[in-house]
């Protein structure tokens, strides 16, 4: 595939954002083409950030297809691939591509050999890449709701496209005897959940849980929503003293077979596929059948539980943070990272938009937030940006942050710390002589030091908190070190695991 066509197909699909590295081959010509048509180039600090930024773009712009990434060959390619098996994993709409040799007999002379298509297939166990060739190709391609990943190279005369798979889950159908008798938790998962049948149900009584990638699609302030399904952990106080799991049945809708939800094998469970094109049942109706016909007993029981894990950590903790943040009246785009924070944010954030919150659902990718939030706030620059990370998701991200501040994104980098990396070292078990030895060197040098154009501000309490979020202006990046002692930080979190 030449690259003359590349350009002509991003100028057909109305690509006006080009994201990545470049280097003095076809990729320069390619990028050049989208600035001369009125486009923009962005250059990212490496090439694993770019897929994730382009896709963010095209997830916050509504499903138009204008932003694609873009990586040199061999190198850049390779350090690339977990960005798109990110959004793989997410189910993004991401379009990338990489320039080639153009001539095959320069390779042994100039740069090793270089599989592409064997390193796209490592992206995608579940689904194989397709390759279509020139005269096949039709120039009103998009990105639509099939065609999910798109991988473009100046080379060959081929493109490779991941499906989204069509695959039912299995269903394990336990015994049926006793149902009313039992607890039911009620689990949605994101596949399937726009259906008009799912979103009315969920607005009467039900109580339910959600996967964490269901997060952005429901109304996290009805008084059914009983916080995040995070596995049979989740209840293990529960079933120290009481046969609250034994006495339970777990329905799950449309959770995907991939997301890492915990279950033992001998719970009694359903799992309910929700593909629009399969499902034929009634779900009031079937639910019905459980005993969904009034408000249940666990509804009170869960939701005490989880105001104690809250309520129980007073002053100065992770939780306060994310009360504060969610008694924020501006609109504002919440981007946070993985870590024992994020367990706590999945549970308890409730004010933003429901479209408003991004992250690594799935996939569980430390240290993407901060190239998520570069995405959001290009595509969305009017809206400020609260992006969440912790010390490990910091140390990951700190080329990102340095990016956010050189072009003066609206974004407020919060960095959970407890000086202990607690998801990473495990803070129940580290020794006092060995609390420093994990911290990364970009840490401590960014305590110390500043970045150009990026105020870095300390919060030690509630009060430093909120007196630096209101000072500042929504419109230039700033970043925020929340420092709580390390018991406070971890509080709650075993708990809700």
């Amino acid at each position: 595939m030449k690259s003359d066509f590349i350009i002509q197909l991003l100028n057909t699909i109305g690509v006006k954002k080009l994201i990545g590295v470049i280097g003095s081959g076809d990729s320069f010509k390619i990028a050049e083409s989208v600035i001369h048509a009125g486009g923009e180039f962005i250059e990212t600090p490496n090439e694993f950030s770019a897929p994730i930024i382009a896709s963010s773009m095209n997830k916050v712009g509504a499903g138009k297809n204008f932003c694609a990434s873009i990586s040199i060959r061999g190198p850049g390619m390779v350090t690339s691939l977990p960005g798109i098996y990110h959004n793989f994993l997410e189910d993004l709409k991401s379009l990338s591509i990489s320039e080639s040799l153009s001539d095959i007999e320069s390779i042994n002379s100039f740069h090793k050999d270089f599989d592409l298509e064997s390193a796209l297939n490592s992206v995608s166990s579940s689904t194989k890449p397709i390759k279509i060739s020139l005269d096949d190709f039709d120039y009103k391609f998009k990105i639509n709701d099939d065609i999910r990943m798109v991988h473009l190279t100046s080379g060959n005369d081929i493109f490779f496209s991941y499906r989204r798979s069509s695959e039912e889950m299995c269903s394990n159908q336990n015994e049926k005897s006793g149902l009313l008798q039992k607890h039911k938790l009620l689990v949605v998962g994101k596949r399937g959940i726009q259906q008009s049948e799912v979103i009315t149900l969920l607005n009467t009584h039900v109580p339910f849980f959600l996967t964490p990638a269901a997060l952005p699609y429901i109304n996290l302030n009805l008084p059914n929503y009983l916080g995040v399904w995070t596995g049979m952990e989740q209840f293990k106080y529960l079933q120290n003293d009481s046969n609250f799991l034994t006495n339970s049945i777990i329905i799950r809708l449309g959770v995907m077979k991939r997301e890492l939800l915990t279950l033992k094998e001998n719970a009694c469970h359903f799992d309910i596929p929700l593909l629009p094109d399969k499902t034929k049942m009634n779900l009031s109706q079937f639910l019905e059948h459980f005993g969904f016909n009034s408000a249940s007993n666990e509804q009170t029981v869960i939701r005490n539980l989880r105001e104690k894990i809250a309520f129980g950590s007073k002053g100065w903790s992770v939780f306060t943070a994310i009360f504060i943040l969610n008694e924020l009246e501006d609109d504002y785009n919440l981007v946070f990272d993985v870590g024992s924070f994020a367990t706590i944010i999945e549970n308890y954030v409730v004010k933003v938009n429901k479209l408003r919150l991004h992250s690594s659902f799935i996939g569980k990718f430390m240290g993407t937030a901060a190239s998520i939030a570069i995405g959001v706030s290009v595509a969305e620059p009017v809206v400020p940006v609260m992006c969440l990370i912790g010390e490990g998701g910091f140390a990951a991200a700190f080329s990102e942050i340095t990016s956010i501040a050189s072009l003066q994104l609206p974004v407020c980098t919060i960095v959970f710390s407890n000086n202990a990396m607690h998801s990473v070292v495990s803070g129940k078990t580290i020794k006092p002589e060995h609390l420093n030895k994990y911290l990364p060197v970009n840490y401590a040098v960014l305590e110390k030091t500043k970045i150009p154009d990026m105020p870095v501000n300390f919060a030690h309490s509630s009060e430093d908190f909120l007196n630096i979020l209101s000072s500042w202006d929504k419109k230039s990046p700033i970043l925020i070190f929340l420092k709580f002692k390390e018991y406070d930080y971890v509080k709650g979190v075993e708990s809700l695991r």
